[in-house]
């Protein structure tokens, strides 16, 4: 349903809008611009540096704290961080560095939240096998001081079983240690 007011206006493309009380419609449009434009020319003109700089500031502010939020979506697990710790971080730093300063931080802080999870189930494990060996009554060493005790104990081992050997009456190896320390001693060549 249309207004009778209505039905006399027509739109032309270019043109506008025609017909009966088309001027009427133009003057309130125009008169209802103007003291918004005026408004906002004076607005900008009365501002003064003080303002400039206020205006700026919170600004950065914003900027800063969108940054903030913005790498904490990012990085959900990390919480021992917050967005005024990220933003009193980065607040010395050129703008356009923000959000790039706060990403390094929060990795950081995920590397390093990463190694201490790491070194927690190290040391979990380490008690778990304790226990363990607690329970059985043995104690087991770790994986690499055993394989190096099993080496010193097997050159030990088998140099004195050597020594024993050799030392027993009537043993071949006896022999062999005399033939070879004698085939040692040069004969002048005559």
């Amino acid at each position: 349903p249309q207004s009778p007011n209505n039905k006399d206006l027509e739109t032309t493309p270019g043109k506008g809008v025609t017909g009966m009380g088309a001027e009427t419609v133009t003057a309130t449009a125009t008169a209802a611009l103007a003291p918004a434009t005026e408004a906002k020319d004076e607005k900008t003109t009365k501002m003064t540096e003080k303002d400039k700089e206020d205006f700026v500031a919170d600004v950065i502010k914003e900027y800063l704290h969108l940054s903030a939020s913005s790498v904490k979506i990012k990085f959900p697990l990390v919480s021992a961080i917050s967005n005024e710790m990220l933003i009193e971080q980065t607040r010395h730093l050129p703008f356009y560095q923000y959000h790039d300063f706060m990403v390094r931080i929060m990795e950081k802080e995920m590397k390093r939240l990463e190694e201490e999870k790491k070194r927690k189930l190290e040391e979990t494990e380490r008690q778990r096998r304790r226990s363990q060996a607690d329970s059985t009554g043995k104690e087991q060493p770790e994986a690499g001081k055993e394989e190096e005790t099993d080496d010193e104990d097997d050159h030990k081992t088998s140099r004195g079983r050597m020594k024993d050997a050799s030392s027993a009456p009537g043993s071949p190896l006896k022999s062999f240690a005399k033939s070879k320390s004698s085939s040692n001693i040069s004969t002048p060549n005559i």
